[in-house]
């Protein structure tokens, strides 16, 4: 058993020592130390020692310096931009406007004729300021017209045409309704083009009856009413003879329908839809663009690595067919894009024709 003893007195020069060593010791020196002293342990004899003045000296960690490491990275190549010298202007651009579904003659709870007149104004506006836009990057003269049916809501009660929802007979709806109010749109856009081309099909409203001929169709009354009075005054009118026509913009295809070939029931019928439109492009020939309506539903995608799909919308609001057949609400908008002779359909806008179906961030942010 060692003897039990204990460190110097403090400031005697024997704690001075030990004091010292105390200091400059090691851990294993100090366990050694504590047993000779007869300390129960290294910790009892540093406790000990810092009670009486004598201190461990701070552990100092050193730093860690890195170390230098080499990696060899790609070097960054910086591009710059080489614009495209186009002389003083770009390529000209033919604009297209999309006219489908105005059903003149409608009456809903949020629209009639008085409010179709208006969304007319508004649509002229629109198409406008979005050709005013581009012409300041390249010329746009040409101005094409596509109209794919259901442009007056007809009077067969076995597609809607119920009393008390329309305004007037079908005969009414053409002459006093759709024919000089679209007359008028055509030939107002007329003064701000050197051309206008008006392409139409034919929609399912406009027909008779069931057992009546293609051709006894309320929309082929107004087209040949419209071609009558525009081609005095310089703008073609081409009347489709069947279903669907086939046209030509800046030299791609566009094939012109209405769409009612494809039957809702729960929905728009996609799958039919996009069957049936490859049919068609076997069928007939192949083409760049199908466009259309009768959905009341605007849309745009690809159908194949050759064709996009362009379905327009109405501009009615408050329908059944939509809210009950198609499921969803009508948002009152037309197409309006522009066909470059290389690049095809370039810019395409959806032009909504009544304020009051903006986007609340769009309001908030209108200056006039």
């Amino acid at each position: 058993m060692p003897v039990k003893r204990r460190i110097p007195e403090v400031g005697t020069a024997e704690f001075e020592a030990e004091a010292s060593f105390y200091r400059k010791s090691t851990k294993d020196e100090r366990i050694k130390r504590a047993q000779e002293l007869g300390y129960k342990n290294k910790d009892s004899y540093e406790t000990v020692m810092a009670r009486s003045g004598a201190k461990l000296p701070d552990i100092v960690i050193p730093p860690v310096i890195p170390q230098e490491t080499t990696v060899n990275l790609p070097p960054v190549t910086l591009k710059r931009y080489k614009p495209i010298n186009m002389g003083r202007i770009g390529n000209p651009e033919t604009q297209v406007l999309h006219l489908t579904d105005h059903h003149w003659g409608q009456v809903t709870k949020s629209f009639n004729p008085d409010i179709a007149k208006t969304r007319y104004e508004y649509l002229f506006q629109s198409v406008l300021r979005i050709t005013n836009l581009h012409r300041k990057l390249y010329p746009i003269n040409d101005l094409v017209i596509f109209v794919t049916g259901d442009m007056v809501h007809g009077e067969n009660v076995y597609q809607g045409a119920k009393v008390g929802t329309i305004s007037c007979g079908a005969r009414e709806q053409v002459i006093t309704l759709a024919f000089p109010n679209l007359s008028e749109f055509i030939l107002s856009l007329k003064q701000e083009f050197k051309t206008v081309r008006v392409k139409c099909v034919p929609g399912n409203h406009g027909r008779y009856s069931r057992e009546a001929p293609a051709t006894s169709n309320w929309d082929m009354m107004l087209y040949d009413l419209l071609k009558t009075k525009l081609e005095p005054y310089g703008a073609e009118v081409e009347i489709a003879d069947n279903f669907f026509l086939m046209t030509e913009v800046q030299g791609h295809r566009f094939f012109l329908a209405h769409f009612d070939q494809f039957r809702a029931t729960m929905g728009v019928p996609w799958f039919a839809m996009m069957r049936g439109i490859q049919s068609w492009f076997v069928t007939y020939g192949g083409f760049d663009y199908i466009v259309g309506g009768h959905f009341h539903r605007d849309d745009f995608f690809r159908v194949n690595s050759r064709c996009k799909l362009v379905m327009g919308a109405s501009i009615v609001t408050g329908d059944s067919f939509t809210e009950e057949v198609i499921k969803t609400s009508s948002i009152p908008c037309q197409w309006t894009f522009g066909v470059h002779r290389e690049k095809g359909l370039t810019w395409p806008y959806s032009l909504i024709v009544d304020e009051k179906f903006f986007p609340k961030s769009e309001l908030s942010g209108k200056t006039g």
